[in-house]
This record gives C-alpha cells, sequence and structure tokens, in this order.
C-alpha cells in the first residue's frame, strides 16, 4: 500500500482524526506530555533537565554523553551544598527528581513541586516517600504551604513562572529567616533573540520590592553554555545533514511527493536557524546566574 493512499484513508476517517487531535490538545494543557523534558531524558539518560556544569571549560566537540552526564551532576552539587542537613526543601520545578534524589541523600527533606502529572508520577515510583506537588507554582495552595520551607530551590525554571506573583509565592512559602536559592538565565539585551529568561534588571527590581536581600551571586554563563556548543555541533553536523539526506532519499523514490512537496520542503529547510542553540547567540543576550537570597 502506497504512502499516499494510506494518508489519504486517514484523512478520511473524520471521527478517528478528531478525537486524535482533542487528545493531543487536553495533553498539552494537563501537562501529561512534555516533549522538551522528555528530550532531554533521553540524551541524559538521567533525572537531571538543567544546562549542566562543567568545570573547567571544555571545548564543545570535545564533550562526550558521559561528560554531559556528570556536568549535570555538577550542576547539581552546587545547590546541594547550599542546603544544610534537616533543612525542608521545596524543589521548584523539579522536573523528574534528580535533584530531589540528591537532597534527600544529604540529610535534607525535599519536596518536589511540578505542574507534569506524568513526571509527579516517575518520581513517587523512583522515590517512593518523597512528597511531590502537582501544580503551577502560581496556583499552589498558600492557606496549606504557606511558611512551610526553609529553602526555596528552583534549578532552571523559574524563568517558567511569571515575575511578580513567582517571587511573592517564593516568599510566602519560606519560614521566617529562610532562603531561595536559584540559577537561571536572564536576559541582558533587549530584544534578544530567544524571549525566554526575565529581564535581568527587572528580576532584581522585584526581588528587592519584595523584600529579599541578595547574599550571593555567581556569574555561571561560561560554564553552562558548553551544553548548548555541544547541541549546536551535533544538530549542525548530524541532526540536519542525517534529516535532508533521509528526506532527499525518500523523495528521490516517490517522484509524486517530491512534485507536490519538494520546493516547499526545501524552502523550510533554507529557513532552520540553529541560533537558539549558538552559545555566542547566547552570550549575546543573557547571563546565566546562580544567587542565593536571604529575608
Amino acid at each position: 500500500m502506497s504512502l499516499a493512499w494510506t494518508v489519504f484513508k486517514r484523512l478520511l476517517n473524520v471521527p478517528a482524526l478528531l478525537a486524535h487531535v482533542d487528545k493531543v490538545k487536553r495533553a498539552r494543557v494537563d501537562g501529561s506530555t512534555d516533549p522538551e523534558l522528555d528530550l532531554y531524558t533521553q540524551i541524559f539518560r538521567n533525572d537531571f533537565l538543567h544546562s549542566g556544569y562543567f568545570d573547567p571549560i571544555p571545548d564543545p566537540e570535545t564533550i562526550s554523553f558521559q561528560s554531559l552526564r556528570e556536568s549535570t551532576e555538577a550542576y547539581a552539587r552546587l545547590l546541594v551544598a547550599r542546603v544544610t542537613p534537616g533543612q525542608r526543601v521545596l524543589d521548584l520545578g523539579c522536573g523528574t527528581g534528580g535533584l530531589l534524589a540528591m537532597l534527600k541523600a544529604a540529610g535534607a527533606e525535599p519536596v518536589g513541586l511540578t505542574p507534569n502529572p506524568g513526571h509527579a508520577e516517575h518520581i513517587r515510583k523512583a522515590q517512593p516517600g518523597v512528597e511531590v506537588i502537582v501544580s503551577g507554582f502560581e496556583a499552589l495552595d498558600m492557606a496549606k504551604y504557606r511558611g512551610s520551607f526553609d529553602v526555596v530551590i528552583c534549578s532552571e525554571s523559574f524563568h517558567n513562572v511569571p515575575l511578580e506573583v513567582g517571587v511573592k509565592n517564593v516568599r510566602e512559602v519560606l519560614k521566617p529567616g529562610g532562603k531561595w536559592v536559584i540559577i537561571d538565565y536572564y536576559r541582558t539585551r533587549i530584544p534578544a533573540y530567544n524571549r525566554s529568561g526575565h529581564p535581568l534588571q527587572m528580576f532584581r527590581d522585584t526581588v528587592a520590592r519584595h523584600g529579599f536581600r541578595m547574599t550571593e551571586e555567581i556569574d555561571v554563563t561560561d560554564n553552562t553554555t558548553p551544553s548548548l556548543g555541544f547541541m549546536h555541533a551535533w544538530a549542525s553536523r548530524v541532526a540536519l545533514p542525517t534529516v535532508d539526506y533521509a528526506a532527499g532519499r525518500f523523495l528521490s523514490r516517490h517522484p509524486v511527493l517530491d512534485y507536490l512537496l519538494g520546493e516547499e520542503y526545501a524552502a523550510r529547510r533554507a529557513r532552520v536557524r540553529l541560533d537558539a542553540l549558538d552559545p555566542k547567540v547566547f552570550a549575546r543576550d543573557k547571563r546565566y546566574l546562580l544567587q542565593q537570597f536571604g529575608q
């Protein structure tokens, strides 16, 4: 059976098509699927979903999958080192739970928070007894969690939280004298190629307005961007050439589809840019900072 005939038959099955569209939309809304985080899990092969920390700083072309995995563990150790055994810690945006496991092993009492039910279920199976809250931080039940934590940790997660309510809620969930440890990237150039990340000065102003005082700030941009360089090299030298090869081979074997889709594919391929993975573009537009704040 030809591919064209298979596609045509599936298009004719309108009820199945509509049901599939509805299923995909619901999965996006309820957070039960997260392709980006799932991709990182496949790449790193552990339960860390952040950039990684490299010291010494390598040439991205010398990075192996092993050193990439080790860098994610080194990144987590930076955060664990700022927590004291016995402290109750909220891992805000806990991903698939790698930091929770390290915090528990270090003697802390970690609690994870994630809006993704699938990731929460993964953590509960892998780490029985660790509490995981399924919620967006901006919607957290403050009546239940106000003043509950000695430390709040955000590891490359706070840029996904609305700034004003996010800072306010961090203050709310901390015990008196508690601290906030955050490692994340911020925009220092407006407009930036990629708009992800809170503007740095706006973040600092908001934090100060809510009564936090900075006790530590370390610029780790150069230590975190090698992972971007690794992905940029793989995308430009392996992934895209492989896609081009596969597409060219496929279309050459299906002349009708080549006639119908070939020019459109070529036009779209010409628009592909990898600037979002370019460490130089990132460093031009953003700073990656490790910060601690007290009250």
